[in-house]
């Protein structure tokens, strides 16, 4: 062979490509609360697709070097994250992934309501055999939220005097929100054999008072006359202060819907996997605000029932000294004084 036939098959080989190593991506991908991670769906750009084992392991070979990856990982019940991007380098080797997915979780929210009251707040809801629990504002609204799918029973725990309740099939479905119908608890029986025995004593005691001189019924008129100006003054505040209480239990009942709306509009958009961030931080400022805003109300409601309550003190205590001003009263007649 000649020199110039062997200097060309030397160009000939030193001008074939050269083919870069393959490399591998291997990492782990576990499932939040769960002792298995087997079966989540890792898939690399392109679409190779490799299952996760028991222990959340998963690898893939054969991948060009020198490149940058993005992962996707995926699984029933549970969001989906992106990893990377991976950094394949020149000797074929990646760092080893991390990541962990958080479960789908939806809320249950509802109304409690109690027989005779206009203020249903302070009662506690809970899903049982869950941490899962809630406190009733003044209008009986709760709300529960961060709940993985299932069947639950809700449990209500009213004020002393009404049955306790509960609330059975409650199903939540991802991150859908369970709407309970509204809840009315009943006021438990009254037991009114004291209240008649004391009825009796009281008759018995009428029965022996039957006579009294003048000059103690002097001094006993113009006290009752005075309880009656005081009786007829509590009841014009009163109807003053209820004027101010329904005005603040609409305020109250508008925030509540609002908050609740809010909610629901911020859990629908955290929920789906092209939130935007800056959607998400407006909807959280705006429960903030509507939050401070009920705090507020709620407080202004709490002490606007503390002056109805005492002032429903007074007018109940009144009312004692004139009913049984009455049978006083009546007493002296029938003795001729």
């Amino acid at each position: 062979m000649s020199l110039w036939s062997r200097l060309s098959v030397v160009f000939a080989l030193v001008a074939l490509p050269l083919v870069a190593p393959a490399g591998e991506i291997q990492g782990y991908v576990v499932l939040e609360g769960e002792s298995s991670h087997e079966g989540v769906a890792v898939t690399l750009d392109g679409g190779l697709t490799t299952f996760t084992d028991e222990s959340g392991f998963f690898l893939f070979e054969d991948v060009p070097n020198g490149g940058a990856y993005l992962l996707r990982a995926n699984v029933r019940s549970f969001e989906p994250r992106i990893l990377g991007p991976v950094i394949v380098d020149a000797n074929g080797v990646s760092s080893d992934l991390f990541e962990m997915l958080p479960r789908v979780t939806g809320a249950v929210e509802g109304i409690v309501k109690l027989e005779g009251l206009s203020d249903h707040s302070g009662m506690s809801v809970a899903l049982v055999g869950t941490p899962f629990t809630a406190v009733t504002d003044s209008q009986g609204s709760f709300w529960i939220d961060h709940v993985p799918s299932g069947q639950y029973r809700l449990a209500i725990t009213p004020p002393s005097g009404f049955l306790p309740t509960s609330v059975s099939d409650v199903s939540v479905i991802g991150a859908e929100v369970q709407t309970v119908p509204v809840v009315d608890i009943s006021k438990e029986p009254v037991d009114l054999s004291s209240e008649v025995a004391g009825l009796q004593s009281e008759v018995i005691r009428l029965d022996g008072f039957t006579r009294l001189n003048d000059a103690r019924l002097d001094k006993v008129e113009p006290v009752v006359d005075a309880h009656q100006e005081r009786l007829s003054d509590v009841v014009v505040e009163l109807g003053g202060h209820a004027g101010r209480l329904d005005a603040l239990e609409a305020t109250t009942a508008q925030l509540g819907g609002d908050l609740r709306a809010t909610r629901k509009q911020l859990l629908g958009t955290t929920s789906t996997a092209t939130a935007n961030a800056a959607d998400i931080a407006s909807l959280e400022r705006q429960v903030t605000a509507l939050t401070v805003r009920m705090d507020a109300a709620e407080a202004d409601r709490e002490a606007l029932h503390a002056e109805v309550s005492a002032l429903d003190d007074t007018l109940q205590a009144l009312i004692e000294v004139l009913a049984a001003s009455g049978p006083f009263q009546r007493a002296l007649e029938d003795a001729g004084l």
